[in-house]
């Protein structure tokens, strides 16, 4: 077999936003996504544990979970989430109050978050919402 002969997800192109915890709410908002803008909801979501262990993951400088990947299929089209909701929602509750890693809320850390505490936003430009949809398949192995 050849890497040439591996079928390629339509994408016409892609650019990439690195995005701080606290430049997170105004990002999404001048993209013109929210969380509802999910192509598929998964059956399962994270607990406030597994919130709670990401976020601490996170402050503790481990960069896992730091893509995610959205599309914008046409001009006229909203932005799309396709991976990376189940993180986004961590992070938004804890901005929020909600939840507790560490044991304590956001607003009592007395220091600013670290810098290395971000996301990368892939902005794909796909071409149709199907090739958005084989995206997320290819990330989530959901055959």
């Amino acid at each position: 077999m050849n890497f040439s002969e591996i079928t390629q997800v339509k994408n016409e192109g892609k650019y990439q936003i690195n995005v701080g915890w606290y430049e997170l709410i105004d990002q999404m908002s001048s993209l013109n996504f929210t969380l509802k803008q999910q192509i598929i909801r998964r059956e399962i979501e994270w607990t406030d544990e597994k919130q709670i262990c990401y976020i601490e993951t996170r402050l503790r400088g481990v960069p896992l979970g730091r893509d995610i990947q959205l599309s914008k299929p046409l001009r006229t089209n909203p932005i799309i989430l396709i991976d990376g909701g189940q993180r986004l929602l961590s992070v938004l509750r804890f901005l929020s109050d909600e939840i507790t890693p560490f044991g304590s809320k956001f607003s009592q850390f007395t220091d600013p978050l670290p810098l290395t505490v971000d996301f990368v936003f892939h902005i794909n430009k796909m071409p149709h919402y199907a090739d958005a949809q084989e995206m997320y398949r290819i990330l989530n192995e959901v055959k």
